[in-house]
C-alpha cells in the first residue's frame, strides 16, 4: 500500500508542477514569439497603433477569428498584397490570442497595449537569446490538473485505508501457528489454527484476496495487500495444516523392451494421404 501511496502522490504533484511551473513557463515563451510575429505583422499592414492592436474582448474575437482561421490562411499566403498583409495580421492575432487561451490566460490585461512600438523593440531585443519554445497542445493545462486530482485523491484515499488498516491488527502465535482476528470486525478476537483449516480459496489471490474455509464451516476472507506479513502467515498455515497443492507425481512409464520386427507397421507404398 505504501507504493501504491508513493506512486499517486509522486503523480499528483508532478501534474502540479507542471500545472503551476513548467506547462505555463513554456506557454508564456511561446505566446512572446506569437506576440512579437503579431506586431511585425500590425506594422507590415499599416495598424501599428495601440488602438489597431489592442483587444478589448478577446474571448469573443478569438472565437470570430477562429471560424475564419482557414479563409485567413488562404489570403494571408501572398503577402504582397494590402489584403494579403491584412489577413496575416489578424491570422497571427489568432495565433496570439490562441497561445494565451492554451494556458489558460486570455483576458484583457494580455491583449491591450499602451506601446506597441517599444514593446516591439523590447521582443525583438529578447528575442536574440530565445530558444525554441514548442506550443501548448489544446488539453496540456486541463490533463495537468486532471493527473493532480487523480494522483493527489488516490493518495487521500490509500493513506485513509493505511490509517484505518493500522486500527486493526493481527497477531500470529509462532509456537502454536495460530492466528488471531483484530477486534472491532467481522469474527473479532477469533482464532484460527492451522488444525482447522480444511481449506483455502485463492480464487481472488491475484486481487490480494484469500478465503479461507474452516472444518466448522466458518470462513473468512482476508485482505492481503493491506495487512503485512498476514499473507506469510496464512501460507505458513495452509503448509502445517497439509491443505495447500500437493505437487504432482511423475507418471511412470513401463519399459516395454526393444523393438521386435514383427511389432514395426509397414506402411503399403500405393497408399497415399
Amino acid at each position: 500500500m505504501v507504493v501504491f501511496l508513493v506512486v499517486l502522490v509522486g503523480f499528483g504533484l508532478w501534474g502540479l508542477a507542471d500545472a503551476l511551473v513548467f506547462y505555463p513557463a513554456r506557454g508564456e515563451a511561446d505566446a512572446k514569439v506569437k506576440l512579437r510575429d503579431y506586431l511585425h505583422a500590425a506594422e507590415t499592414a499599416g495598424m501599428f497603433s495601440a488602438s489597431h492592436v489592442s483587444v478589448d474582448d478577446p474571448k469573443r474575437t478569438i472565437a470570430e477569428l477562429e471560424a475564419r482561421e482557414p479563409e485567413l490562411r488562404r489570403a494571408a499566403a501572398d503577402r504582397t498584397t494590402r489584403a494579403g498583409q491584412q489577413a496575416d495580421f489578424e491570422l497571427k492575432r489568432y495565433q496570439y490570442l490562441d497561445s494565451l487561451r492554451k494556458m489558460w490566460r486570455l483576458d484583457k490585461s494580455r491583449t491591450t497595449f499602451a506601446d506597441p512600438v517599444a514593446l516591439m523593440q523590447e521582443l525583438d531585443n529578447q528575442s536574440k537569446s530565445w530558444s525554441n519554445a514548442k506550443p501548448l497542445d489544446a488539453y496540456d493545462m486541463l490533463f495537468q490538473w486532471i493527473f493532480v486530482v487523480v494522483g493527489l485523491a488516490g493518495g487521500a484515499w490509500v493513506l485513509l485505508v493505511i490509517a484505518r488498516a493500522s486500527g486493526r491488527k493481527y497477531t500470529f502465535d509462532d509456537v502454536e501457528n495460530r492466528l488471531t482476528l483484530p477486534r472491532g470486525g467481522k469474527g473479532g478476537g477469533d482464532t484460527i489454527s492451522a488444525g482447522e483449516i480444511r481449506e483455502l480459496d485463492k480464487r481472488k489471490w491475484h486481487k490480494f484476496f484469500v478465503t479461507v474455509h474452516l472444518r466448522d464451516n466458518r470462513s473468512y476472507q482476508f485482505d492481503l495487500l493491506r495487512y503485512k506479513p498476514l499473507e506469510d502467515w496464512i501460507l505458513r498455515m495452509e503448509e502445517v495444516s497439509g491443505t495447500g497443492d500437493k505437487p504432482e507425481e511423475p507418471v511412470t512409464v513401463a519399459h516395454a523392451g526393444p523393438v521386435r520386427p514383427e511389432d514395426v507397421l509397414e506402411i503399403d507404398p500405393n497408399t497415399h494421404g
